[in-house]
C-alpha cells in the first residue's frame, strides 16, 4: 500500500513538472512573440529603427519552431494584433473619439480592426510557416519562409 501511494506521488510530481514545464514553455514563446512585435513596431514609420526590421522576425520564428499549425496561427496573430497595437495605437482614440463608443465598446472594436487590418494575415503566414518548418528543410525552407512573408505583405497592403 505504501509503495502504491508512493508511486502515485512521483505519476503526481512528473504531472506537475510537466504542466510547469508546457506553462514556462508557454510564457517563453508569447515573450519571443512579444519581443518580435517590439521590434517590427520600432522597425516601422513612427519610431523608423528601420535596421530592426532585419532581426524583427526572428524570435517569433523561433516561437513558432517546434509547434503544430493552430498553436503557430495563435502566435501570429497575436504577433499581427501587437504590431498594430504598437504602429497604429492612436486608433483606439480615434474610435473613442469619432465613434462615440463607450468604454469596453471601444477596446473590442479597436482589437477587431486589428484582427481584421494585420492579425489574419500574420496568422496565416505563421501558420504556414510551421507546416514549412516541419516539412522542408534547406534550400526549400531558406526561400519559402522570406516569400511567404512578403506574400503576406503583399496581401496585406
Amino acid at each position: 500500500m505504501v509503495s502504491a501511494i508512493g508511486s502515485l506521488n512521483l505519476i503526481s510530481l512528473k504531472i506537475e513538472a510537466v504542466r510547469a514545464g508546457s506553462r514556462t514553455r508557454l510564457l517563453l514563446e508569447i515573450s519571443l512573440v512579444a519581443i518580435s512585435a517590439i521590434l517590427y513596431s520600432l522597425a516601422s514609420a513612427p519610431f523608423d529603427f528601420s535596421w530592426l526590421g532585419w532581426f524583427a522576425l526572428t524570435p517569433l520564428l523561433v516561437a513558432i519552431r517546434g509547434n503544430k499549425f493552430w498553436r503557430a496561427t495563435l502566435y501570429g496573430l497575436l504577433f499581427g494584433v501587437m504590431i498594430c497595437a504598437g504602429v497604429a495605437h492612436w486608433m483606439y482614440g480615434a474610435i473613442a473619439t469619432y465613434f462615440l463608443a463607450l468604454f469596453p465598446l471601444d477596446l473590442i472594436l479597436t482589437a477587431a480592426s486589428f484582427v481584421v487590418f494585420v492579425g489574419i494575415y500574420t496568422a496565416a503566414i505563421a501558420g504556414v510557416w510551421s507546416i514549412f518548418i516541419r516539412r522542408s528543410g534547406g534550400l526549400a525552407r531558406l526561400i519559402a519562409i522570406p516569400a511567404l512573408w512578403v506574400v503576406g505583405e503583399f496581401a496585406r497592403s
